[in-house]
């Protein structure tokens, strides 16, 4: 206690009740007659405006970028996630060695014992379109992968739950397999302190279908190989990895919250946002996101956003570059405090929307709208909005994750084979296409303006 400050208090308490004693002898103010400070006081509060009511949330309009309704394409996948489109014969595919030529989504089923890739369009059978196929598996036996991003032709980038790492995948021709890639890691340690939420349950699957983030099946570390572009070495392991972003030049921004892996097995104490640079190192870019998920960069690659799971926000940080005077020495980066692009809880309580879920998936496409999942279901946002109009469109689906690709419409034949030119045809100008991994194993898709 603050002895000082009490002493004075004390004073001015004593000074205070003489000058209403003294006040009130003056007046001769009987017990029941109201004082002039009350008095004033009662006035004060009969005359007083009311403050206005809160501005209407503006309308969403869906109308304006949606193009049509939610088609499920595929179900009873289990706990999916990561979706990621890999384009056909174009610089950043691996061209014509796929075995139908054509390009698709790729997106992960998580599973304890392992996880499984699949493709979605599948080859289509002959009379049918490839728009109505279903999910076929691309990669079993997959590490427990969670994420996905295309890094260059051939060439995916994955979250390895299992690893607790980024791993490699190539396409060799015929099939993806994981290839050799060795990068170093520079991480911090708090002692005695563990992640924000490393026993969350919302990162699971709604339905239950998916694992636990406690599961007994996790892996202890030993099959850790070369393959990692990123692995914190014990006992400084990464949590889990959970989601990733390739940008230009080829660095990589990924989230490590602390899903999926038991208690007793995290070494770190907190969850990052980590930047891998060209030269294959890994350093930590900030802490300052308490549970830091899906991520994804601005078309002019300044401005990185990070979903914050539990606290259902999106937050953005300016991405500062100073380039090295060292000849073939990367560019120092650092990220800017977070700052606050919509609160989609509030956005829910604003709108009287029930808010179920939690911020996960995050993309941003080439003109600078993002896409999130969140409380409440899909949300497509316009940073460059006014603070409180920047949400334009809303899906109501519980949903984990999302990814873009070209607009999908069946050609003026049916024909054998996957999306080809003449089936990747834009209904409008920028038409494309919004994959979407649901809860309870259900896959989504959905046309975009």
């Amino acid at each position: 206690m603050n002895t000082r400050a009490s002493c004075f208090g004390s004073a001015t308490f004593v000074a205070s009740a003489a000058l209403t004693l003294s006040l009130a002898t003056a007046l001769e103010l009987t017990p029941e007659s109201p004082s002039p400070e009350s008095g004033a006081k009662e006035s004060a509060e009969a005359t007083a405006v009311p403050p206005p009511p809160p501005a209407p949330a503006p309308a969403l309009d869906n109308a304006a970028v949606i193009d049509g309704e939610l088609v499920l394409v595929g179900e009873g996948l289990g706990f999916v996630e990561g979706p990621v489109w890999i384009p056909a014969n174009s610089a950043a595919s691996p061209g014509p060695g796929f075995p139908d030529g054509g390009g698709y989504f790729a997106f992960c089923s998580l599973a304890r014992e392992g996880s499984t890739i699949y493709r979605w369009p599948a080859p289509a059978a002959e009379g049918k379109l490839a728009i109505e196929s279903k999910p076929v598996a691309l990669i079993k036996d997959s590490a427990r992968i969670i994420g996905l991003a295309l890094a260059g032709p051939g060439t995916l980038l994955a979250c390895s739950v299992e690893q607790r790492a980024i791993i490699k995948l190539s396409f060799d021709g015929t099939t993806w397999a994981r290839s050799q890639s060795v990068g170093t890691v520079t991480v911090e340690r708090t002692a005695d302190k563990k992640p924000d939420d490393q026993t969350d349950p919302n990162q699971t699957d709604p339905n239950q279908t998916g694992p636990s983030k406690t599961d007994p099946n996790q892996s202890n570390g030993d099959k850790i190989k070369n393959e990692n572009l990123a692995v914190a070495n014990p006992p400084r392991r990464l949590n889990a990895t959970n989601d990733l972003v390739v940008g230009p030049g080829g660095e990589v921004w990924f989230t490590d919250p602390a899903f999926f892996t038991p208690p007793d097995q995290l070494t770190i104490g907190y969850n990052g946002v980590y930047r891998i640079d060209e030269t294959g190192t890994t350093t930590l870019a900030t802490r300052a996101i308490a549970v830091p998920n899906g991520v994804a960069l601005s078309p002019d690659a300044k401005t990185l956003y990070v979903n914050d799971f539990r606290a259902g926000r999106v937050m953005a940080m300016a991405i500062t570059r100073v380039a090295s005077t060292k000849p073939g020495e990367p560019a120092q980066v650092t990220l800017g405090t977070p700052a606050l692009v919509i609160d989609l809880r509030a956005e829910c309580a604003r709108r009287s929307i029930k808010p179920n879920g939690n911020n996960d998936g995050l993309r941003c496409d080439d003109r600078g709208i993002l896409y999130t999942t969140g409380p409440g279901g899909v949300w497509i946002i316009d940073p460059a909005r006014p603070e409180g109009e920047r949400a334009i469109a809303r899906l109501d689906v519980a949903a984990t994750n999302i990814a873009l690709g070209p607009a999908m419409s069946p050609p003026t034949s049916p024909a054998q084979g996957d999306v080809r030119k003449e089936d990747v045809k834009a209904a409008k100008a920028n038409g494309r296409t919004l994959l979407i991994t649901g809860a309870g194993g259900k896959i989504y898709r959905v046309a975009l303006k």
